[in-house]
């Protein structure tokens, strides 16, 4: 099935993790590759769990402690998608509500831990219940966004990104989000200036950098500016494999062939079970090279 911007912008972000409070997730590819001889290394995340649990202890009637905890147990959570850690989180959280029952870090961390597990009407009720409290609190409002994207679609959750950018410009999640709604609502002036804004957030992420290189390539006028787009984040993300499939797609569709055909094989040497666009995209383009040219 031939995919559009819009479905690609959606695998994109949706693939990122970016329907969340949080954003900027890695993907497979930005891991580092295991050396079997290496010493074994304790991550940051867990690092940060001994930390904040050891904080914990000491402090046992600090709310601000166990929120700490709560967010490490999240991070962890985000990076491993083991479910256990929500329940760890939300233990957490718990606790330190138990604390204070207007503690809005916990509530926001309490929408995390929903939100995280597909509960969007629980996560948006406990971000209803942090703006109850601070009207003027983006990450609320950008959860809710998040939520209601998932629960209903773009409409709804698109004037609770632009809320969100409204009253904190500095979370790069809002801009993200706003942008692939607007794309896949065919609003290509809006998508274009989200990604711009998150790239100049997050200069070297994967996701804002393909997010802005999609957005410049419906714009034919500038789509030399969307190819070199594609180069900086290839520079910055080279083993990504669906980053170099887009860009082969994008130069195949506009008649530039050997530059699709190097970065389709590149897809293949990196994921051993591609998109069958890519494959399909790849075989047509190099049975074209191999054709010989009519004969007068």
């Amino acid at each position: 099935m031939k995919r559009t911007h819009g479905t690609m912008m959606m695998a994109l972000l949706l693939a990122a993790g970016c329907l969340s409070m949080a954003s900027g997730a890695q993907t497979a590819h930005d891991e580092k590759s295991q050396d079997p001889s290496a010493p074994l290394q304790v991550s940051a995340s867990d690092s940060e769990i001994a930390k904040a649990s050891a904080a914990a202890a000491r402090r046992p009637d600090s709310d601000a402690a166990w929120v700490i905890l709560g967010d490490a147990f999240m991070q962890k959570a985000r990076e491993t998608a083991d479910s256990a850690y929500y329940s760890r989180a939300e233990h957490a959280y718990r606790k330190a509500l138990e604390l204070n029952p207007k503690c809005i870090d916990a509530m926001a961390g309490m929408a995390w831990v929903s939100g995280g597990r597909h509960e969007f009407e629980a996560s948006i009720d406990w971000s209803k219940k942090v703006l109850a409290l601070d009207p003027t609190n983006g990450v609320a409002e950008a959860q809710i966004g998040a939520d209601l994207a998932r629960l209903e679609g773009c409409t709804p959750a698109m004037p609770h990104f632009e809320a969100a950018i409204r009253l904190n410009p500095t979370i790069i999640g809002p801009f993200l989000n706003l942008g692939m709604c607007a794309a896949l609502q065919g609003d290509n002036a809006l998508a274009l200036r989200s990604f711009e804004a998150a790239v100049r957030l997050r200069p070297e992420d994967l996701v804002p950098l393909e997010g802005l290189a999609l957005a410049l390539s419906k714009f034919p006028e500038r789509l030399p500016e969307a190819i070199q787009q594609f180069k900086v984040a290839i520079g910055f993300h080279p083993r990504d494999a669906k980053l170099r499939g887009d860009f082969g797609l994008l130069l195949a569709s506009i008649g530039q062939s050997e530059e699709a055909i190097e970065q389709l094989q590149a897809v293949l040497e990196l994921e051993p079970f591609p998109d069958p666009q890519i494959t399909a995209t790849l075989n047509r383009l190099r049975a074209e090279r191999n054709r010989p040219a009519d004969r007068h």
